[in-house]
């Protein structure tokens, strides 16, 4: 058939039509696979370990909190991600006897200075036990709620 046919100018609209179908279809392959890699590996756990704290930066002595942006944190819901940030996360070292605090806005200190925080008081005193110095970090977490408090219970006992 003649390049000039009305065949041929019928059958291009086709071919356009055809090829933006296969390039939707390879993403919808594409997506589905990285979907279904995700839920298999679940790397959430991983990557809320990876933090610039205690690191290149301090470590917090509270859990991140905050509702405004001016806090320069986000409230999160992992709490691999909120340990990882707090100096608790670093290694122990072999003269401290380690003792997490837990509770609500009354242990995190919500408009306190982190040396005026229960944690920040006791470690102050310098106390110490059978030999060994006494490190009070403060894993309270402002929302009143003994489920909350339950999870960072679990999550601390890993220190």
């Amino acid at each position: 058939m003649k390049a000039g046919s009305s065949w041929a100018w019928a059958s291009a609209p086709f071919t356009r039509w055809r090829g933006l179908l296969r390039l939707l279809i390879k993403a919808l392959a594409f997506f589905v696979a990285l979907n279904l890699a995700f839920a298999l590996l679940n790397p959430l756990p991983a990557l809320g370990r990876l933090t610039l704290y205690n690191g290149l930066v301090p470590g917090r002595e509270r859990l991140p909190y905050g509702e405004s942006p001016a806090a320069w944190n986000l409230t999160l819901d992992n709490l691999n991600a909120m340990f990882a940030s707090q100096r608790l996360s670093q290694p122990k070292a072999a003269d401290e006897f380690r003792v997490i605090i837990i509770g609500d806005s009354s242990v995190w200190g919500t408009l306190l200075e982190n040396t005026e925080t229960l944690a920040g008081l006791l470690n102050a005193q310098g106390l110490s036990l059978e030999g060994k110095t006494a490190r009070f970090y403060n894993a309270g977490y402002p929302p009143m709620s003994a489920t909350k408090d339950l999870l960072l219970l679990d999550q601390a006992l890993a220190y």
